[in-house]
Protein backbone atom coordinates (compact mmCIF):
# COMPACT_ATOMS: atom_id res chain seq x y z
CA UNK A 1 0.00 0.00 0.00
CA UNK A 2 1.36 3.43 -0.94
CA UNK A 3 -1.26 5.72 0.57
CA UNK A 4 -0.40 7.76 3.64
CA UNK A 5 -1.77 6.15 6.78
CA UNK A 6 -2.39 7.22 10.34
CA UNK A 7 -2.80 10.59 11.95
CA UNK A 8 -0.81 13.26 10.18
CA UNK A 9 -0.89 16.91 9.30
CA UNK A 10 -2.73 17.88 6.16
CA UNK A 11 -3.51 21.05 4.27
CA UNK A 12 -7.17 21.83 3.71
CA UNK A 13 -7.51 22.73 0.04
CA UNK A 14 -11.30 22.88 -0.36
CA UNK A 15 -14.44 23.14 1.69
CA UNK A 16 -17.48 22.46 -0.47
CA UNK A 17 -19.78 25.50 -0.44
CA UNK A 18 -23.44 25.42 0.41
CA UNK A 19 -25.49 22.43 1.37
CA UNK A 20 -23.69 19.16 0.74
CA UNK A 21 -24.57 15.50 1.08
CA UNK A 22 -21.90 14.80 3.70
CA UNK A 23 -19.68 17.12 5.78
CA UNK A 24 -16.41 16.51 3.91
CA UNK A 25 -13.34 18.62 3.27
CA UNK A 26 -10.62 18.08 0.67
CA UNK A 27 -7.09 17.76 2.07
CA UNK A 28 -3.52 17.14 0.95
CA UNK A 29 -1.56 14.95 3.38
CA UNK A 30 1.93 15.96 4.47
CA UNK A 31 4.99 13.83 5.18
CA UNK A 32 8.42 14.54 6.56
CA UNK A 33 9.93 11.80 4.41
CA UNK A 34 11.85 13.06 1.39
CA UNK A 35 13.80 11.41 -1.35
CA UNK A 36 14.87 11.77 -4.95
CA UNK A 37 11.18 11.79 -5.87
CA UNK A 38 10.71 15.21 -4.24
CA UNK A 39 13.47 16.78 -6.33
CA UNK A 40 12.38 14.94 -9.48
CA UNK A 41 8.87 16.42 -9.40
CA UNK A 42 8.80 19.52 -7.16
CA UNK A 43 5.51 20.84 -8.55
CA UNK A 44 3.70 17.70 -7.31
CA UNK A 45 5.70 17.54 -4.05
CA UNK A 46 6.16 21.12 -2.80
CA UNK A 47 8.31 21.41 0.31
CA UNK A 48 7.25 23.58 3.24
CA UNK A 49 9.95 24.58 5.67
CA UNK A 50 9.57 24.17 9.41
CA UNK A 51 7.57 27.10 10.75
CA UNK A 52 5.48 27.56 7.59
CA UNK A 53 1.89 27.57 8.81
CA UNK A 54 3.26 26.56 12.23
CA UNK A 55 4.62 23.22 10.99
CA UNK A 56 6.95 21.69 13.56
CA UNK A 57 9.05 19.94 10.88
CA UNK A 58 9.95 20.58 7.25
CA UNK A 59 7.27 18.71 5.29
CA UNK A 60 6.31 17.67 1.78
CA UNK A 61 2.76 18.09 0.47
CA UNK A 62 1.68 14.93 -1.36
CA UNK A 63 -0.44 16.46 -4.10
CA UNK A 64 -0.83 13.05 -5.74
CA UNK A 65 -2.79 11.92 -2.67
CA UNK A 66 -5.54 14.55 -2.47
CA UNK A 67 -8.53 13.10 -0.65
CA UNK A 68 -11.83 13.93 1.00
CA UNK A 69 -12.20 13.31 4.70
CA UNK A 70 -15.00 13.68 7.22
CA UNK A 71 -14.84 16.97 9.08
CA UNK A 72 -14.87 15.20 12.50
CA UNK A 73 -11.50 13.60 11.62
CA UNK A 74 -9.85 17.03 11.90
CA UNK A 75 -8.32 17.11 15.36
CA UNK A 76 -7.08 20.70 15.41
CA UNK A 77 -5.95 23.61 13.29
CA UNK A 78 -2.21 24.22 13.61
CA UNK A 79 -1.90 27.24 11.33
CA UNK A 80 -2.58 28.91 8.01
CA UNK A 81 -0.60 29.22 4.82
CA UNK A 82 0.01 32.56 3.18
CA UNK A 83 -1.04 33.19 -0.42
CA UNK A 84 2.43 32.41 -1.84
CA UNK A 85 2.66 29.07 -0.03
CA UNK A 86 -0.86 28.09 -0.99
CA UNK A 87 -0.24 29.02 -4.63
CA UNK A 88 2.40 26.27 -4.86
CA UNK A 89 -0.36 23.80 -4.00
CA UNK A 90 -2.86 25.29 -6.43
CA UNK A 91 -0.31 25.27 -9.27
CA UNK A 92 0.74 21.68 -8.53
CA UNK A 93 -2.83 20.37 -8.34
CA UNK A 94 -3.70 22.18 -11.58
CA UNK A 95 -0.70 20.61 -13.31
CA UNK A 96 -1.59 17.21 -11.92
CA UNK A 97 -5.20 17.20 -13.10
CA UNK A 98 -4.54 18.85 -16.46
CA UNK A 99 -2.07 16.21 -17.64
CA UNK A 100 -3.45 13.94 -20.37
CA UNK A 101 -3.72 10.30 -19.42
Amino acid sequence: MHEQQGIRPAIIVAVPPGRVRYPLIVVVPLTTQMGTWTAANPSIYPIFQKGTGNLTKTSVALLDQVRSIDVPRVRRLIGRLNVRDYSAIAVGITQLISQPT
